[in-house]
């Protein structure tokens, strides 16, 4: 898919997710840098800030091997590549927010299915960091919304007991809730 395309989809899930109450609602978003072609969550990041949402980068928490942490940012902060060439913001413990205490997630993956089940780059990063999703039944937040091109759907996907399921999926045509 090339750069064009990938940008055309990407500025097609803004009218889609500022429609929905979960992102109208939304003072805390967590966004992601793309890369390897994943979908892009950076015009729906500049849509939040225009709109005074505060907004999160994740970067590789310092202190808790395999878990997140999540920095907020405004428009001009400087980004760095970590150990796997993502950028991310420096990490400031006071410019932090607990993953508990975010309202939306966006997350990158590779593949999803209509269960909620999202395959990602294999690192297990959100699924350590969102455990304790699992430990509520119902848990009112954060709402872990997986972005994806379309033809990434896939009938059905195996689910690993550390598995953290997804609240909804955003494609460049819908967006699909999982019940």
């Amino acid at each position: 898919m090339s750069p064009a395309i990938q940008h055309q989809n990407a500025i097609a899930l803004v009218p889609i997710i500022q429609a929905l109450p979960l992102f109208i609602e939304c003072r805390h978003l967590a966004v992601y840098c793309p890369i390897k072609g994943e979908m892009s969550p950076l015009p729906i990041l500049e849509l939040a800030l225009r709109q005074g949402k505060h907004c999160y980068l994740p970067v590789i928490h310092p202190d808790q091997t395999g878990h997140l942490a999540f920095v907020e940012v405004k428009t001009d902060d400087p980004l760095t590549p970590n150990r796997f060439g993502i950028l991310e913001p420096v990490y400031e413990p006071t410019r932090t927010l607990l993953p508990e205490a975010l309202d939306v997630v966006l997350t990158p993956l590779v593949a999803f299915d209509n269960q909620g089940r999202r395959l990602g780059t294999g690192g297990g990063y959100y699924d350590r960091t969102f455990s304790f999703l699992k430990r509520d039944p119902k848990p009112k937040k954060p709402a872990l919304i997986g972005l994806a091109y379309a033809f990434q759907h896939i009938q059905e996907l195996p689910e690993e007991s550390w598995d953290i399921l997804l609240t909804g999926i955003l494609t460049e045509n819908q967006f699909i809730p999982i019940p």
